[in-house]
């Protein structure tokens, strides 16, 4: 079994995870799919248009590729909302960083986090309450123009972290066992529902002003407002 090990580093604290074969095949599927290898703090409309992306609203296709964050392969997307459709939500969870640290998450209720804690709200939260055999059916990830790079890598590796460790625990329940020790046939079938969606928003190259999050009581009061043209 092929065991890949990196570190993250949070605020001064290294946090060290292994990961396994079969987790690395649930966040880079498919081996197909394009490298865009760029830095996602980076990434934007015009980058996507010059490497063959389609971002017409005419042509609302889910479009993915590979992005490397400290040499983890992640399958990510972005899917343009169709400008002549009937528009229809899917349950997803918005995650949207600031240059501060902190981290909007939007899913059944608004939420403040500190960047470290992003996962362990994964954790707690990403299974559906109405339907705890299901998870989310999507992670929508933005970010402010002016976050580092470096704060943007630890974001998207809190969120593999909490969808990892989600999955664990969904497979524990289903076969008694983690992620690394499924066999290829419950591995398979775990892949195929329970896929890590990360769609990336809120790529326009205009910069966006810095966005300051304030939690009176669970209620976002600052004037926060995103397009989302994705």
């Amino acid at each position: 079994m092929l065991v890949v090990f990196y570190s993250i580093f949070s605020c001064q604290n290294r946090i060290e995870r292994n990961i396994c074969e079969k987790e690395l095949l649930l966040l880079s599927p498919n081996n197909q799919l394009r490298v865009i290898n760029i830095e996602l703090q980076r990434l934007n409309d015009s980058i996507l248009i010059k490497n063959g992306f389609n971002l017409n609203c005419l042509s609302a296709k889910k479009q993915e590729f590979i992005t490397l964050v400290d040499n983890i392969k992640i399958k990510v997307y972005i899917k343009r909302n169709c400008c002549l459709c009937i528009r229809t939500g899917v349950p997803s969870i918005t995650i949207f960083p600031n240059d501060k640290e902190e981290v909007l998450i939007s899913g059944d209720t608004d939420t403040i986090v500190k960047i470290k804690e992003v996962s362990k709200w994964l954790k707690n939260n990403y299974l559906l309450k109405e339907n705890k055999n299901r998870i989310f059916s999507q992670i929508d990830l933005g970010w402010t123009k002016n976050i580092s790079a470096k704060d943007l890598n630890k974001v998207i590796h809190n969120v593999i972290n909490g969808y990892i460790d989600v999955v664990n625990q969904i497979t524990d329940l289903k076969y008694k066992k983690k992620i690394c020790d499924l066999k290829t046939k419950e591995f398979n079938k775990i892949k195929e529902e329970y896929p890590l969606n990360l769609k990336l928003i809120n790529l326009s190259s205009k910069p966006l002003v810095p966005v300051n999050f304030k939690d009176n009581n669970k209620t976002i009061t600052d004037d926060f407002s995103l397009s989302l043209d994705d």
